[in-house]
């Protein structure tokens, strides 16, 4: 199903979101590479089946993603790619249709001591037909971007990138 497009400006208005923030020993460049890559999704992204690029790289604005989890699929849209400070995209279509509009925003910021502080936000419109089922789907997509931080704040913190 084709979702309606939404630009980074989404993150403002957007009706619903989930905010989950994580403190890591990385440098926030390599924080970035990993979340930007899918080599690691299957140690921190629940249900992560697959990922795959359907642009050459370089990657960065405007690059699209096939990204299939075990319950849906989704083609995403990089928006914004500013290395170790910021990655936006949105998503064009999914398999579910359960939303109208989605998009997730990474702020990458040096820690306090060192480090660096990811917020991570994902903001969403849910279909408007399907907006009963809402209250009952909120809290495992709550629980599972929760987890996910988790995992991944575990994953940057136990593994030496740099």
């Amino acid at each position: 199903m084709r979702l309606q497009h939404c630009e980074e400006d989404f993150q403002r208005s957007a009706p619903y979101r989930f905010v989950n923030k994580i403190h890591c020993a990385t440098n926030p460049e390599t924080a970035f590479d990993v979340i930007s890559s899918s080599k690691y999704d299957p140690e921190w992204f629940p249900d992560f089946v697959s990922a795959e690029w359907k642009t050459s790289p370089p990657h960065g604005p405007g690059s699209k993603r096939l990204y299939e989890l075990k319950y849906m699929t989704i083609l995403e849209e990089f928006l914004i790619w500013e290395r170790g400070r910021r990655l936006v995209f949105r998503v064009n279509s999914c398999s579910l249709p359960i939303v109208r509009r989605f998009l997730e925003n990474y702020e990458l910021r040096p820690g306090a001591e060192h480090g660096t502080e990811v917020v991570w936000e994902v903001c969403y419109e849910p279909n408007p037909w399907l907006r009963f089922l809402h209250p009952l789907l909120r809290p495992f997509f709550a629980r599972d971007f929760a987890k996910a931080a988790r995992q991944l704040e575990a994953l940057l913190n136990r593994n030496n990138f740099d």
